[in-house]
């Protein structure tokens, strides 16, 4: 990888992540974040003080650089978000793990609620999010979002108990501070006491949480073949969500 008159090693046979900062005056900045196993950077977010977020997934031996020079992983990928100063370089790293794999997605900041991450977890535990939890999912992936704080203190997690390949995919702050939603789910999908069952393979979900995590509407679409939300944005307290469809779905009125 050349960046300017930089050049880093090859990774091969591995990804890694990568942040360049570029200014209209400067040469652009680096940051490497070398691993020995595939990881890499999914979302980047920016706070109101130009502190700078990321999210992704973590695997082997990951070197974040400055104070968290290495995090070794288990056998499975981990979800980390990575908070860094204005300059990239590395403020706190928050990891997630269990019995089997966690993905980030997606991230949003807000300036009253802090930080909203999605991905999704697989374990036959109770899956932690520091002191808080979410139940086992295996044998499947179940979607999740994740409160944080500026400083990296787990706030809330909302979780979605669904079957199959199931995940967040992106999240978007609303101006009241709740989120907005999307991603795709598998199979039937338990909310509370209701299931919803599947349009036919994996579909699309929608969902607006409040900013302390409780849903405050869902709804699930799909056509005959496979279907993905990815992208949501907030004007202002409403959600605007964009996807991919397999064909013809009923999207309500």
């Amino acid at each position: 990888l050349r960046v300017g008159t930089r050049v880093f090693p090859s990774s091969a046979p591995n990804y890694v992540g990568y942040l360049i900062s570029f200014s209209a005056k400067a040469a652009p900045a680096v940051e490497i974040y070398g691993a020995s196993k595939q990881s890499y950077i999914q979302d980047l977010v920016v706070d109101d003080q130009g502190r700078l977020y990321a999210g992704g997934i973590a695997h082997g031996t990951v070197t974040f650089g400055g104070a968290l020079s290495k995090h070794v992983t288990g056998s499975h990928q981990e979800a980390f978000v990575l908070a860094l100063d204005g300059s990239a370089k590395a403020r706190w790293l928050r990891t997630y793990d269990g019995s089997q794999n966690y993905q980030m997605h997606a991230l949003s900041w807000h300036a009253t609620t802090g930080l909203a991450a999605g991905g999704l977890y697989r374990t036959n535990a109770p899956a932690s999010f520091g002191q808080l939890s979410l139940p086992a999912s295996v044998p499947y992936d179940d979607p999740f979002v994740l409160g944080l704080s500026s400083a990296g203190s787990e706030t809330w997690v909302y979780g979605i108990d669904a079957q199959g390949f199931s995940t967040v995919f992106a999240v978007a702050h609303r101006a009241d501070g709740g989120v907005c939603v999307t991603g795709q789910v598998d199979g039937a999908v338990t909310l509370g006491a209701q299931t919803v069952p599947s349009e036919g393979g994996k579909d699309i979900f929608v969902a607006a949480l409040d900013g302390k995590g409780k849903p405050l509407w869902w709804r699930r679409f799909g056509a005959a073949g496979n279907d993905h939300g990815l992208a949501a944005v907030a004007l202002g307290n409403d959600c605007v969500f964009a996807g991919k469809l397999s064909g013809s779905a009923d999207l309500g009125s």
